[in-house]
């Protein structure tokens, strides 16, 4: 039997090509009939001519389309009277409650100071010695203003190394907490953070970039006063984590940290009148006496 004659061939050849017709004519074909006819006409001589009506007509869409363009940008760009009017509103009435509440916490301080110089005329009239140790009660628990020599702790961070390192440069709520507690351990009799008066319940936090200072929000430079023997507590503190944690800011992020002796500083009281917290006995509760001769 002989085989397949070269036209048998060639029809079996295109029977199995049959499913990749479109494979075939890219790789055989890749320019549009359009172009290859273009290319035929120019290599014949045969210039391509476009009408001046068509030219003109293509301008004219360019023109129209171009105008659309930029009546629409300017429509984006141009302010919303309506919306400027609204944020002028909303800015107007922040600004207006926050004086309000400037002036209600002002108010609501000097009716305490009051409030307390009559309750400490009152209690002086009953038992002078109660009264005098209810004062330095307060004192203690920052309910009264205190003012004496200490030592201030200014804080602030190096812009420059703040762009070159980022976050890690800022001078955190961490960083003043540290401070603070090495003061209190140096011997410190009451300390502020900005002008707000630390007792044994005032938070130091962060919420996100701001820091906040018993639920108030403080801005750098951050100034930690201490009342005390000012001297005593500079080389106390250097003995500290606040010691080394001042050295570390200033050695690693060139933060700005000066401690200075004063022989005055004013503190105020801790805001608000706090609450008090104190253990009762249940009436079901036994008290056991030892026994005589046992090992209580």
């Amino acid at each position: 039997m002989t085989g397949p004659t070269g036209r048998a061939r060639q029809a079996v050849r295109h029977a199995v090509d049959a499913s990749m017709t479109l494979l075939n004519e890219v790789m055989e074909r890749p320019l549009d009939a359009g172009y290859a006819e273009a290319a035929q006409r120019r290599a014949a001589g045969e210039a391509t001519t476009v009408k001046p009506g068509v030219k003109a007509l293509a301008a004219g869409i360019a023109i129209v389309l171009g105008l659309a363009a930029g009546a629409a940008v300017a429509a984006l760009r141009a302010p919303n009277p309506d919306a400027s009017r609204a944020a002028r509103t909303l800015i107007e009435d922040a600004e207006t409650r926050q004086r309000e509440v400037a002036e209600l916490g002002d108010e609501n301080r000097e009716l305490t100071r009051q409030v307390e110089a009559l309750e400490h005329e009152v209690l002086a009239k009953v038992d002078p010695e109660a009264a005098r140790q209810a004062s330095l009660i307060g004192i203690a628990a920052g309910a009264a203003a205190v003012r004496g020599p200490g030592l201030s702790v200014t804080m602030s961070e190096d812009p420059d190394a703040v762009e070159a390192e980022g976050e890690i440069a800022r001078i955190r709520a961490a960083d003043i907490q540290v401070v603070v507690n090495g003061l209190w351990r140096s011997g410190a009799e009451a300390v502020a953070v900005n002008g707000v008066r630390l007792t044994t319940t005032s938070p130091i936090s962060a919420a996100g970039q701001a820091i906040h200072v018993d639920l108030t929000p403080v801005a750098p430079p951050y100034r930690i006063d201490a009342i005390g023997d000012g001297q005593v507590l500079e080389i106390k503190l250097a003995r500290t984590d606040g010691g080394a944690r001042i050295a570390l800011l200033r050695n690693e992020f060139s933060a700005r940290i000066d401690l200075s002796v004063r022989s005055d500083i004013e503190l105020p009281a801790a805001g608000g009148r706090g609450s008090l917290y104190y253990a009762k006995q249940p009436e079901s509760a036994q008290v056991l006496v030892p026994e005589e001769g046992s090992i209580p």
